[in-house]
């Protein structure tokens, strides 16, 4: 894949079964676009880079008795575009993290949105915030996060009348 990559001026490499149909319409108009081989080669790229970094994350696990990875890299894939970053003006976007440590771990990324309007950055940093110290509880808790602090926390059997000492607590 690497190969076919780094040749990308004279080959299409298709990593992506998303990317079939684009590539059979560019090749029956009769030529692959310089444009479309680019990015199929970042594509290519990516996939082979997560793939490594993976491995070698599982290889140190075997190897590392325990210790930190001396160096590490973590393959990384775009969830949402948000609406802006820390500021208005600033774009933002949220990323999942595919390394082998935190495969199956839930959080907020893998946390569900009912309704509402889409989050922000501000809303992401604050809610794992509130994540992060509801699970310093065993009971049943809410958070009340304003700016990534918790500003009012409490903890009942009943979530409903948790909700209403944490709000209080602000």
């Amino acid at each position: 894949i690497r190969a076919a990559a780094k040749n990308h001026g004279d080959v299409t490499v298709v990593v992506d079964p998303a990317d079939y149909a684009e590539l059979l319409t560019q090749l029956t108009a009769g030529e692959v676009s310089a444009d479309f081989r680019k990015k199929m080669a970042w594509k290519a790229y990516q996939h082979t880079a997560s793939y490594d970094a993976q491995v070698a994350e599982w290889l140190w696990g075997q190897v590392g008795g325990g210790e930190p990875a001396p160096e590490m890299s973590v393959p990384m894939k775009l969830a949402q575009s948000l609406r802006y970053g820390e500021n208005p003006h600033q774009a933002a976007a949220f990323y999942t993290d595919g390394s082998l440590a935190e495969f199956g771990k839930g959080g907020i990324a893998t946390a569900v949105q009912h309704h509402g309007k889409e989050m922000s950055y501000n809303n992401y940093l604050d809610a794992d915030a509130a994540y992060s110290c509801c699970c310093d509880f065993k009971e049943p808790t809410c958070v009340i996060v304003k700016h990534t602090n918790p500003c009012g926390v409490a903890t009942r059997d009943d979530l409903l009348e948790a909700y209403r000492l944490a709000v209080i607590a602000d």
